[in-house]
């Protein structure tokens, strides 16, 4: 009796690891970061970068809710190239991405830049609409891995409108945004979406994230902005650092304490005195959160001593 116990237990693992092996095989994970990059330039697809580790509980329940799903490995690899990199191995990588909690997927250009991220573990559903919607970012931006088969076809690309050079500032260019690394463009600020109305929208008490448009960006202080309307840029124009993250996006209490130079995250972001801050952590904002007059005084004064980079921090 015993014994027919043990087989049967036996045959259900046997089937269960086994169902699991064959889903799992359905999604191509690249050995490196370097090799995903290559295979989605070749391929016009987006890197998707998995951070996990083997004592995440939550990251073993995404492998068998989430990543088990048909479904969801058919969205992933119909637009992404991914790659698995374990925090205990390789804890460089995830300092390079600012990875602080997991499971957390990154999603990059061919050529390395940061489109998004989002931390934590969800549904399937909610994974595969987020996919779909970090991919719409890239379309919108342009580029070869954005483009249709009829666009690399030799379309014309989507008109973009430009302004005169009298309608920016010495520190604000108004541009076609194109993630490319052979445009020079700067990496995006806030992952694309539009500043103005995300500032607008907090005011009136609504907490959302609009994506921009590609026909509406400008360079300002080392990021490229993009904005959901022509009058949100010239919003923008007008006044670009009461807009434009405080410093850059970077980290204002590392920048401060540690004369660290580290981006933010739009998931460790604040509003304060109608400015937004960006974090890298939650330690990080926990410190702001105390004493934000403190910190966005101490901002100030170091602001009025380089002119470059400080003008407008109020």
């Amino acid at each position: 009796m015993h014994n027919t116990f043990r087989l049967l237990l036996t045959a259900i693992l046997v089937s269960v690891l086994s169902s699991a092996a064959i889903a799992q095989q359905s999604i191509q994970w690249q050995p490196t970061v370097d090799v995903a990059r290559q295979v989605a330039k070749n391929t016009n697809r987006l890197v998707l970068i998995h951070f996990w580790a083997a004592w995440c509980g939550a990251c073993r329940s995404m492998e068998r809710d989430v990543l088990g799903q048909p479904a969801v490995a058919a969205a992933l690899q119909a637009q992404y190239v991914p790659v698995k990199v374990n925090r205990d191995y390789f804890p460089a990588t995830c300092r390079q991405y600012g990875v602080t909690a997991l499971p957390c997927q990154v999603v990059l250009t061919p050529e390395g830049q940061v489109l998004g991220r989002f931390t934590g573990l969800m549904k399937a559903g909610a994974y595969i609409a987020e996919l779909n919607k970090v991919a719409s970012v890239g379309r919108s931006l342009g580029g070869t891995f954005a483009q249709t088969p009829a666009d690399r076809a030799g379309n014309p690309p989507a008109p973009t409108r430009q302004l005169s050079p009298k309608s920016s500032t010495a520190a604000t260019q108004v541009v076609a945004p194109v993630v490319s690394g052979a445009t020079g463009n700067p990496p995006l600020g806030l992952d694309g979406y539009c500043p103005v109305q995300l500032i607008g929208d907090m005011l009136r008490g609504q907490y959302q994230w609009t994506l921009g448009d590609r026909r509406w960006g400008a360079i300002h202080r080392g990021r490229t902005y993009l904005f959901s309307s022509q009058e949100h840029q010239q919003r923008f124009l007008a006044e670009p650092d009461r807009y434009a993250p405080v410093l850059a996006g970077n980290d204002i209490v590392l920048a401060l304490e540690g004369q660290q130079s580290v981006s933010g995250h739009r998931e460790h972001g604040v509003l304060y005195d109608n400015r937004i801050y960006l974090f890298v952590d939650e330690a990080s904002l926990e410190k702001f959160s105390k004493a934000p007059n403190r910190y966005a005084k101490a901002m100030l004064q170091a602001s009025r001593g380089d002119h470059s980079g400080g003008q407008g921090l109020r």
